[in-house]
């Protein structure tokens, strides 16, 4: 990649970081969309994860007083079971396959109203971690 596109991706990862400073909202699909314009789909996904979590750390700190670790606990659980789990699904699909996953995705979360999607207390809690 040259020194343009690096420049390009910091750029949207600011730029999106803010959308979901203001909005709470957004910018992690923003930035998935984004990045696969510029990277594969095998990619895509450990580079959006590690973009994602640099930018929650700095919410982390921000926020920190404010972190419920009860819950916190249940979904760092539950997504290290859905880390394997993920593995072992997705490593062999094909990388079309893979695409349209990513692109279907994009669109159900965007357009789906989540309320509807949405439990209360601890199934919600495992079901944020395994996703």
């Amino acid at each position: 990649m040259s020194l343009e596109i690096y420049l390009i991706l910091g750029a949207i990862s600011f730029f999106t970081s803010m959308i979901t400073a203001i909005f709470s909202v957004g910018g992690g699909m923003i930035m998935l969309a984004s990045l696969g314009q510029f990277v594969s789909a095998s990619a895509l996904i450990p580079l959006h994860a590690s973009v994602q979590l640099l930018n929650n750390i700095s919410r982390v700190f921000v926020y920190r007083e404010h972190i419920n670790f009860e819950i916190l606990k249940t979904i760092l659980w539950a997504s290290f079971i859905g880390s394997f789990i993920a593995i072992f699904i997705f490593q062999n699909l094909d990388e079309y396959v893979l695409t349209l996953i990513i692109g279907c995705s994009i669109l159900f979360l965007t357009w789906v109203p989540i309320n509807k999607f949405i439990k209360h207390g601890l199934a919600n809690d495992l079901i944020c971690g395994l996703l």
